[in-house]
């Protein structure tokens, strides 16, 4: 009797269940969530390369983001000391986005049929003469003056000549231009005293005044290049390209940094300090006391779209009407700048 009870209890229970399990009833089990559900979670994978100096050091807090696992995108980073070792990996693929001087972006477009694109401007003018003395009072004061330029066939030399034509002298006759290899050997001689006057950017200015009481900075040419060319003309010496492939199959990713490379442009411009330590860590800058220094001259900024292409051109056409060939042999057409 015990059993025949024992039983029909059993039934019951399994018919139970069995009803409430057709009725949709909380006894089913829920299902594992499927391998699609997290896909929208992945982060892209963004191969980055950005220069040492000026045109760097507003991917500071970027990076720092990237390796604390706090960036939109997984950047895999290089930071390089000669554009020789970005340009290549650029065309070949390896590079997917990189901060390039803006007469090379200009040049690679030119010369690769387009495969990349400018999606930003990164640095305006960083250029200034230093002098050991005080007769350099502008572009005309360096009339029959020797001036020792670092970057021969470079924006540097083509801004250079440009603002001495522009003051009636001739650049070949009536100033010596002496051509010195490298920023770095240039720094060392002025560091030295070697040199009266010479033409460097930052964070080499810095550098030279730190360790050279006698130099003085005599000349900012970003500030005598609006003057030449009017309040709104400047000098876009820097910026970010990214592979026309890349930006075609990924634009999610470019448009998550650009949004996160503005952030960290503004973050080094208002938090000097930190920016500079971060920038010493990355090796973007020699040391936090350069960058503490000199972050304030580096000219970093964030300008896309249409302001991008209206700062990019009145430059490039200067630069053609100097040097056709440090812009690739012409001037890029619209399609060279991104528009989101």
């Amino acid at each position: 009797m015990k059993i025949k009870q024992f039983l029909s209890l059993t039934l019951a229970a399994v018919l139970s269940a069995v009803m409430m399990a057709s009725c949709g009833g909380s006894t089913e089990a829920p299902s594992a969530p499927s391998a699609s559900s997290n896909v929208a979670d992945v982060k892209a994978v963004v191969n980055i390369a950005m220069l040492t100096g000026p045109s760097g050091i507003g991917a500071a807090k970027l990076l720092d983001n990237a390796d604390n696992g706090n960036a939109l995108n997984d950047y895999k980073y290089t930071v390089a000391t000669s554009i020789d070792e970005i340009t290549p990996k650029l065309l070949n693929d390896t590079f997917d986005i990189a901060a390039v001087p803006s007469n090379v972006a200009a040049m690679l477009y030119n010369n690769s049929g387009g495969k990349v694109k400018m999606i930003a401007i990164n640095t305006l003018g960083v250029l200034y003469v230093l002098e050991k003395g005080n007769t350099v009072t502008g572009f005309a004061s360096l009339k029959g003056k020797t001036v020792y330029i670092s970057g021969e066939g470079t924006t540097t030399e083509y801004a250079v000549r440009a603002l001495l034509t522009d003051n009636n002298i001739d650049p070949d006759r009536d100033v010596k231009l002496k051509f010195v290899d490298g920023h770095a050997k240039l720094t060392e001689m002025a560091a030295s005293g070697e040199v009266d006057i010479c033409v460097l950017p930052e964070p080499h200015v810095t550098d030279v005044l730190l360790k050279n009481t006698d130099m003085r900075l005599a000349l900012d040419v970003n500030a005598l290049w609006r003057s030449a060319y009017g309040d709104d003309a400047a000098l876009p010496m820097g910026c970010v390209v990214a592979r026309t492939g890349f930006i075609e199959k990924n634009p999610d990713a470019v448009e998550m940094f650009l949004t996160e490379y503005k952030q960290s442009v503004e973050f080094v411009n208002g938090n000097v300090d930190a920016a500079a330590e971060l920038c010493a860590k990355y090796g973007l800058l020699d040391s936090a006391a350069v960058g503490k220094a000199a972050i304030a001259r580096c000219s970093a900024v964030f300008i896309s779209g249409n302001g991008m292409q209206s700062t990019a051109e009145p430059y490039f056409s200067i630069l053609n009407k100097y040097s056709a060939k440090s812009i690739g042999g012409r001037l890029p057409d619209e399609a060279f700048y991104y528009y989101n």
